[in-house]
């Protein structure tokens, strides 16, 4: 189902009235004076391209900037693309946010091939937490002491603010053995990515990292959401922010977060 783009005073207008209700879910969850650094992500895979031609991601993207600017005290969310690769798109602001996805994604991103998670998730540790990831060369174990060069986050940052992600994809992933080592890895960094998937694929794989067992604390949470046009917005933050408070209890408790 198409959805008709709205002008910029509507997209204002909306704005409004959906972040007074990102501010009441916040309260519910314990969340009211919480600030964070909102990172958005979003798939560009090809399966998705129906989506972005309907204005289905356009409307997407309208209902989530909202909790970036109820949550960044800089009123910016940072978006990374992802496919095959991984690509920094410009962040969104009130300003930029009216017809953004046709303007900044669809004109200037072509659909891909592919669906990683690793390399928009590296994306983000590098960015915020550039200082804890080292190169460092380890034995492979084999018969011949064969040596390899990995990326590693070496060290557990502190940090002032939590980084929250709200990552977007109607799929599973090829790199399903590398994005659970990062995220086992990304265990002692104050991030907590919120998967949602989109439409009624299986998801079976950000099933099985939402319930697996870690070994230093749980940094992320999957929600499914089949029929997202039609989903409550007060439905969608409530599932946006269910495992958030929980996480970052523990995070403060672990010395992650200031």
């Amino acid at each position: 189902m198409a959805i008709k783009l709205r002008k910029q005073d509507e997209v204002a207008a909306r704005t409004i009235d959906l972040r007074k209700k990102v501010s009441l879910v916040k309260q519910q969850v314990g969340l009211l004076a919480q600030p964070a650094q909102v990172e958005f992500v979003l798939d560009i895979s090809g399966s998705f391209a129906g989506c972005y031609h309907d204005n289905i991601i356009q409307d997407i993207v309208e209902r989530l900037a909202p909790v970036a600017l109820e949550f960044d005290d800089d009123g910016t969310m940072p978006v990374t693309l992802f496919g095959v690769d991984a690509h920094q798109a410009p962040e969104i602001t009130q300003a930029n946010l009216c017809d953004y996805v046709n303007r900044e994604v669809v004109k200037k991103y072509p659909f891909e091939g592919g669906t990683q998670y690793a390399k928009p998730l590296w994306n983000i540790v590098q960015r915020h937490f550039g200082a804890a990831v080292q190169e460092v060369t380890v034995d492979e174990g084999s018969w011949f002491k064969k040596k390899k060069t990995e990326t590693r986050i070496i060290q557990q940052p502190v940090a002032n603010l939590p980084v929250f992600v709200q990552f977007i994809t109607d799929g599973d992933n090829q790199d399903r053995e590398e994005t659970e080592h990062l995220l086992r890895m990304m265990e002692v960094l104050p991030i907590f990515i919120q998967f949602v998937g989109v439409g009624n694929a299986s998801f079976a794989f950000l099933r099985k990292l939402d319930e697996m067992n870690r070994a230093f604390m749980d940094n992320a949470g999957f929600f499914q959401v089949i029929d997202i046009v039609n989903a409550s917005d007060e439905q969608l933050y409530k599932d946006m922010l269910h495992e958030f408070p929980a996480w970052l209890k523990k995070a403060k408790a672990k010395g992650l977060i200031r």
